[in-house]
């Protein structure tokens, strides 16, 4: 009888938008640790990445176990997973901030001048 070792890390390739990644995934670890693992490389923050490309077709879980998801067979054969998801952008803001220091000595003179700007507080 021939004794068979499991082997307990596989690299696997994800494709991410146009970029691919080689990941290495230790099989006895969660769909939730992986994805944090992808969230290290793409920055897509967790709860909006999605992976398919898996056994049975079905999207990955935080709570599946990587060896039951067929993961090991899939790097075995070449197989890439497909990561969807979007990283957080920050909205520009719909003025752009002037800081007094930034603006030209002439500019600079007329905002101090302007009633908005005086330092201090007022008496009443």
């Amino acid at each position: 009888p021939t004794l068979r070792t499991m082997t307990t890390r596989v690299t696997i390739g994800v494709k991410h938008g146009k970029e691919t990644h080689d990941v290495d995934v230790d099989l006895d670890e969660s769909g939730a640790t992986f994805k944090a693992r992808l969230f290290s490389l793409t920055n897509v923050p967790i709860e909006r990445i999605k992976v398919t490309g898996l056994k049975g077709g079905r999207p990955l879980a935080d709570d599946a176990d990587m060896r039951a998801q067929g993961v090991e067979e899939l790097a075995r054969r070449g197989k890439k997973l497909l990561m969807l998801g979007s990283a957080a952008t920050l909205a520009k803001p719909a003025e752009e901030v002037a800081f007094l220091e930034d603006l030209p000595e002439g500019e600079r003179d007329a905002a101090n001048a302007g009633e908005g700007y005086r330092p201090g507080l007022t008496n009443l």
